[in-house]
């Protein structure tokens, strides 16, 4: 059977796949249900057969969205024996490739980075994002054991505001490329520029990092 001679995609897969340019470029509250079933040549009724509501359908396209940009740019395991500054740097250059191209360009991911964001904004914020929840989730498992091979066995208080403060430039940039996705648009253009942010970022969280360890050491 030709390309030509293949038959369409199951009406499932044809609802995802216009569900996701729809709400990347209109957001939860811009996409209607109709236009995203006018796209997938759907009736309105299959939306709820298959997903329940809109809001069941958004949330299987972020879930799709998150599955995508994870096998794009996976992390290895985050207990690894490798220097803490490689996989800092890894961890990093994960994240950024995740957010700048895990939709597999740019221009595309930037839609999805603004719905994301708006994701977090809307209600109330991530203890209603369950995948915003597990985005978290991965960072701070993987965080957590690097801020650890630096400060020592800290805990509490002390380790939640190391782990915060090196997710933070994860989290700066985030909102950078969705405020000012242009200034990122041309950064990214240029051959290395993810490579040279991973590397700055791995250098500001192990300056930050050792300057605690001092303060540890100091004050012990």
């Amino acid at each position: 059977m030709t390309a030509a001679e293949a038959p369409p995609a199951p009406t499932r897969d044809r609802i995802l796949a216009a569900a996701s340019d729809v709400f990347a470029r209109e957001g939860f509250d811009g996409a209607t249900v109709r236009e995203i079933c006018a796209r997938a040549g759907a009736n309105v009724a299959a939306v709820n057969y298959y997903f329940r509501d809109k809001r069941g359908l958004y949330r299987t396209v972020l879930s799709a969205w998150q599955a995508e940009a994870e096998e794009r740019f996976p992390l290895g395991p985050c207990r690894s024996a490798a220097p803490v500054e490689e996989r800092l740097r890894d961890f990093y250059r994960a994240m950024l490739n995740r957010l700048f191209l895990g939709a597999g360009e740019p221009r595309a991911s930037h839609g999805r980075a603004r719905v994301w964001l708006g994701e977090l904004l809307r209600g109330g914020g991530m203890e209603e994002s369950p995948q915003s929840q597990e985005n978290y989730r991965v960072m701070d498992d993987w965080m957590r054991p690097l801020v650890q091979a630096v400060l020592g066995p800290v805990e509490g208080d002390r380790l939640r505001d190391a782990v915060d403060a090196s997710l933070a430039q994860v989290v700066v940039h985030f909102v950078g490329f969705v405020s000012a996705p242009q200034v990122f648009l041309a950064a990214l253009s240029r051959e290395g520029e993810i490579e040279r942010m991973a590397g700055q970022m791995t250098r500001f969280a192990l300056g930050g990092l050792r300057a605690m360890k001092e303060d540890d050491d100091a004050n012990a």
